[in-house]
């Protein structure tokens, strides 16, 4: 008896592996994409860049400090910055930047410069005055509040990172705040978050104000004095 023949099968030839730009969402072949990404990149910080006046005051940043740049500080400075704009490999991350000085120094325009940066680049960052952060957590324990204490701490200790101006110009520092700052920075310090804040107090001063265990984590942290004239009493001459 003859054997019937086996139905003849087409197989599809297979489909070229594809990459999708998570700057542009445009798809690219893997060659294409390795050519396209630098170049992508480069467009995307400079629209950003145009977009950064409008979007930095959303952001909390004061008009005054808009075009800040890290161009605007020394060297020295600017190196030590430079470590905290880029997200970089976790055994490569520092976990903290502090920026201490007398008033008048430039610390909030060096905080603002920095932020600019991780715009630029599309990081998710959040930038607050201590005093503003501190404020928003408490709204979070009003009755009617449309977020909760839980949702913002979780928000704060895993955002990519964290910017925090003007430490210890919040008022009665309360045992709260303390255990809510420790917490925040020691659980962004095990996770490689990098956290920057400014503060015009010794690192003495802190733990006098705050907690000795919150001096022992900034004194750990690379840092950037800022001295010199008082810019901000000068421009008001």
């Amino acid at each position: 008896m003859p054997m019937k023949e086996k139905p003849s099968v087409s197989v599809p030839a297979p489909r070229e592996l594809r990459v999708a730009c998570t700057s542009c969402m445009q798809s690219f072949t893997v060659e294409q994409y390795k050519l396209h990404l630098p170049g992508c990149r480069e467009r995307l910080c400079t629209a950003r860049a145009t977009d950064w006046p409008r979007d930095a005051l959303r952001y909390g940043i004061l008009a005054e400090h808009v075009g800040a740049d890290l161009g605007d500080f020394p060297a020295e400075v600017q190196e030590s910055a430079r470590l905290f704009t880029a997200i970089r490999p976790e055994a490569d991350s520092a976990h903290g930047l502090l920026i201490t000085g007398p008033v008048g120094t430039g610390k909030t325009r060096l905080l603002a410069a920095i932020s600019k940066e991780h715009y630029s680049a599309g990081t998710a960052f959040y930038y607050a005055m201590t005093r503003t952060m501190l404020r928003r957590m408490r709204d979070t324990y009003q009755d009617n509040a449309e977020e909760t204490e839980s949702a913002f701490m979780d928000y704060l200790c895993n955002v990519q990172v964290l910017l925090l101006d003007d430490l210890a110009h919040e008022g009665r520092i309360s045992e709260a705040v303390v255990g809510n700052l420790h917490e925040v920075l020691s659980i962004r310090h095990g996770n490689f978050r990098p956290t920057i804040i400014t503060t015009n107090l010794s690192l003495e001063q802190i733990g006098r104000a705050y907690d000795p265990s919150i001096q022992s984590r900034l004194s750990s942290w690379e840092q950037v004095v800022l001295a010199g004239r008082d810019w901000r009493r000068e421009r008001s001459l």
